[in-house]
């Protein structure tokens, strides 16, 4: 609600240009989840590129057993000895934490799209019926109207304040 109310002039500036609030809503909110997700990219760009890097050094194994010692030897490089047994000694140690940071990175990741979700479609319906709802919390708040406006002014001040410090 706080993105809604302080985009509200460039919503009222864009709806003009687009010929609708609907439209000029899902811009805002696309540039919202540009914003907000474009740092998230560029680390995940930057792990892509780490990991095709070690799909190139595995593809130029020899064999499975050479790939293999690649991935456990702490240089990158096939080390001398047994790998096999290297690597059953590696799974039993850290097989079991690696599946719970599986588990709980998948947790996770479900967790924050779910709440991103949730985000931008509030955000993009309060920025199309922002207006409405207000006149429905006037209309059906136990407080005074005044009280309700004065409310909204110090949660859009605080939030200001926030975005403002954070930045």
């Amino acid at each position: 609600s706080w993105f809604a109310r302080a985009a509200r002039p460039t919503l009222t500036r864009l709806s003009r240009r687009l010929a609708g609030r609907g439209r000029a809503a899902a811009v805002l909110t696309l540039a919202l989840l540009v914003a907000m997700c474009g740092p998230v990219i560029a680390v995940a760009t930057s792990l892509t590129m780490d990991a095709i890097d070690l799909g190139r050094r595995l593809s130029t194994s020899s064999s499975g057993r050479e790939a293999l010692a690649t991935l456990v030897a702490s240089d990158g490089g096939p080390s001398g000895g047994d790998t096999t047994t290297s690597l059953m000694q590696v799974v039993q140690q850290h097989g079991e934490r690696a599946l719970s940071v599986v588990s709980v990175v998948a947790g996770t990741t479900l967790e924050v799209a779910l709440g991103l979700f949730v985000f931008f479609s509030a955000a993009y319906f309060l920025l199309v019926e922002g207006t409405a709802v207000r006149r429905f919390v006037d209309r059906h708040a136990p407080i005074a109207s005044a009280d309700v406006e004065r409310l909204a002014a110090a949660f859009h001040e605080t939030g200001r304040g926030l975005f403002i410090g954070i930045g």
